[in-house]
């Protein structure tokens, strides 16, 4: 099995140098873990998405019948692990419903319209506690992070 998993992430691996394979978008990753979350506990309520560009994507949700925050990563080729335990990353976030009505690629377009043109090295979606809607936090190498309103795509 191990020698099928090596054989397989090799191919993968210059399928992507090729150009072949690109990988997975934050919105991607999220909506994959929305599947995931469905399968486990339909009805529950997201109440983080934090993903690192072109890395791994971190998702906690609230369960809908054991109101647990459970969480699971999901990779930029869309291998998921979890669910298991979410780890306290939740202190000050609300529940709310999946999906925001402005996506990720929605919310940097509304960032690069303001004239922020830097890629973001780390977006978290959230809705935090006193705040109305859930919104993207982006988090930049030199620029100030900057949110973004999942609802009204409004910088905050």
């Amino acid at each position: 099995m191990k020698i099928l998993t090596n054989i397989f992430n090799g191919i993968l691996g210059h399928l992507r140098n090729f150009g072949l394979l690109a990988p997975l978008s934050f919105d991607q990753q999220v909506w994959g873990a929305k599947s995931v979350i469905d399968l486990v506990q339909h009805g529950s309520q997201f109440l983080l998405a934090e993903g690192v560009y072109q890395g791994d994507c971190y998702t906690c949700w609230l369960g809908a019948r054991d109101k647990v925050s459970t969480a699971i990563v999901i990779d930029n080729v869309g291998h998921a692990t979890g669910p298991f335990p979410d780890d306290s990353r939740v202190k000050d976030c609300q529940p709310w419903q999946y999906p925001p009505k402005v996506s990720c690629a929605q919310a940097v377009g509304v960032l690069i319209k303001s004239g922020v043109t830097e890629t973001w090295i780390k977006c978290t979606l959230q809705q935090i506690t006193g705040q109305k809607n859930p919104a993207y936090t982006f988090m930049f190498a030199e620029h100030a992070p900057v949110m973004v309103d999942a609802v009204t795509g409004k910088i905050i």
